[in-house]
């Protein structure tokens, strides 16, 4: 396939959010030590230095927070939110059971 690239997962992700960021200034990234560290398996690195701290930004430890702030930013702005560790996930997904069928735009 002579438009194929082969990368890595994490490699891949961090492609898609620089595309992402790129082609919309209201694109935001947060989460758990995203933005100078590049996230625990370094998914966002670099992409601090090219976006700055406005658009890239460390949240607290506290996943159901990334999930509801994520929903809050969706009624506005399109946020790519990270959370790093698969099994926390569904018990984050509560603040989107309960307040996705507010917010007017896709999750």
């Amino acid at each position: 396939m002579p438009n194929t690239v082969e990368m890595t997962i994490v490699k891949a992700i961090n492609a898609g959010i620089r595309k992402a960021m790129a082609d919309n200034d209201k694109v935001l990234v947060f989460g758990e030590d995203v933005a100078a560290l590049g996230g625990v398996f370094r998914v966002t690195e670099g992409i601090l230095a090219e976006f700055g701290p406005k658009r890239i930004f460390n949240s607290p430890i506290a996943e159901a927070g990334i999930i509801g702030t994520g929903i809050g930013l969706n009624a506005r702005l399109p946020p790519c939110r990270r959370n790093p560790v698969r099994r926390l996930h569904l018990p984050c997904l509560q603040p989107d059971h309960h307040s996705a069928g507010e917010v007017a735009e896709p999750l």
